[in-house]
Parts: structure tokens; C-alpha cells; sequence
């Protein structure tokens, strides 16, 4: 607020030229005006002017001046208020974004929690099937293998019949290397009887068992060496059963 100190122009209806003095300006209402803009001094500089050309002092020019006032504070008063209103829409705008960003992350984050499940699902019924493979598996191996063991047994009782057997037969090889030996020496004698010419008679006499033991070598050579080759036959078998050797097949 300016405070002008101007004279009074001549009142129309006055006849003396006399000229008297305004009135200050009111110091509370200009301590209580708040700062004004320059269009609002320029307004209040034009009322001041006015005021004086018309004669107006005192209490009617305070109450100018505070209509000015209130109308400069109700301006910047609807202005705040547009402030305020166009910044509410803001935030509510806002406020949509925000929400629409939230329900958006979180479908997002659905998605991606319900493709994770149904990777894990997937990962988990993969791990089940090589889990089911896996026991079919030692099932199959727990009877290849009971297979295999009953086979060794039998293996096992086939070896030990086929080793009493072998047993058998070396006795019988024995006993019939003892006949050849016999047959042989009882030959030999009888060739040196012959030899010497001794009892003619006696010659002709030995000359059957001479023919007997003969016939027997004969007879009993095949058989010994069939006998022989199948105990070799059951020892190989014995030593591959026992020590994983491989077994020769009989010719």
C-alpha cells in the first residue's frame, strides 16, 4: 500500500477555494495487506487517484482498499483452489497408474509362479518315471541275478557229481593200468619162453593168454583214452567253475 499524502481537489458544491487536507492512509490496514502483485498495485494506485478525484477519504477509501484485498486474496484464493483440484486429478491419475501397474506386476507375477509350478511339475514327473525306470530295473537285475545264482548251484552239484565221477574213473584207470601191466609182463614172459624154445607144449599153452592179453590192450587202449580225454574235459569244467576259466567244449 502507497501511502500518499496528496492534497483535495475543490469540492464542487463548496464556494471557498479553501483546500483541506486527506486522511492517511490507515496504518493496520496496511500492516495487515498482504504483498500484492504489480497489476494489483497498479489497480490500488488507480483507486487511490480516483478516490482523491472524487472526493473520497477516510474510512471509505480503507474500505476500498480492503475490498481490493479481499478480492486480490479470493483470486488467489479460487486459484489455489484450482491448484489443489488440478493436482487432486493428478494424484488420482496417479493413483489409477499405480494401481494399474501393481495389477499388472502382479498377473506378472502369477504367470510367472504358475509357469515355475508347472516346471517343477513337469521336472518332478520326469524324476518319478526315471525313478520307476530305475526300480524296473533292480527287479529285473534281482531276478537275472537269483537266475544266475540257482544256475551256480546247479553248476555246483553238476561239478560235484562230475569231480565223484572223475574220481571213479581215475580208480578205474588205475585198476586197469594194473591189468595192462600184468597183461604186458605175463607177455613178455611168454615171448621169452618161446625165445629159448622151452617145452614146445608149454608154448602152445601159454600162447591163448599171450592172444587174451592182446585182444584186452586192444579193447581197453580206446577206452582209456576216451577216459582220459573226458577227465580232462571234467577238470577244465571244475577249474572254470571255480576260477572263471573259460571251458574248452569237448571235441
Amino acid at each position: 500500500m502507497l501511502g500518499l499524502d496528496l492534497q483535495q481537489q475543490p469540492a464542487a458544491s463548496g464556494g471557498s477555494g479553501a483546500r483541506q487536507p486527506l486522511a492517511p492512509a490507515s496504518p493496520v490496514a496496511c500492516s495487515t495487506a498482504q504483498p500484492l502483485t504489480a497489476h494489483n498495485q497498479q489497480r490500488e494506485v488507480l483507486r487511490q487517484v480516483l478516490g482523491i478525484m472524487l472526493g473520497i477519504s477516510g474510512p471509505r477509501l480503507d474500505s476500498y482498499r480492503l475490498d481490493a484485498q479481499v478480492m486480490d486474496l479470493q483470486t488467489r484464493c479460487d486459484e489455489a483452489q484450482a491448484t489443489v483440484r488440478s493436482l487432486a486429478a493428478q494424484v488420482k491419475q496417479l493413483e489409477k497408474q499405480v494401481a494399474g501397474a501393481q495389477l499388472e506386476l502382479q498377473a506378472a507375477e502369477a504367470r510367472g509362479q504358475e509357469q515355475q509350478v508347472t516346471r517343477l511339475k513337469a521336472s518332478r514327473d520326469k524324476l518319478l518315471q526315471q525313478v520307476d525306470r530305475q526300480w524296473e530295473e533292480l527287479d529285473k537285475l534281482g531276478a537275472e541275478h537269483k537266475a544266475v545264482g540257482d544256475e551256480a548251484e546247479q553248476l555246483r552239484q553238476l561239478a560235484a557229481a562230475w569231480e565223484a565221477t572223475a574220481q571213479d574213473s581215475f580208480g578205474q584207470v588205475e585198476r586197469l593200468k594194473e591189468m595192462l601191466e600184468e597183461a604186458s609182463s605175463w607177455g613178455s614172459s611168454a615171448a621169452g619162453q618161446q625165445a629159448r624154445g622151452k617145452q614146445p607144449g608149454a608154448a602152445r599153452s601159454s600162447a591163448p593168454g599171450e592172444l587174451a592179453s592182446m585182444a584186452m590192450g586192444k579193447a581197453v587202449l580206446p577206452v582209456l583214452s576216451g577216459v582220459e580225454h573226458r577227465l580232462e574235459d571234467m577238470q577244465l569244467r571244475a577249474q572254470a567253475l571255480q576260477g572263471d576259466i573259460p571251458l574248452r567244449m569237448p571235441s
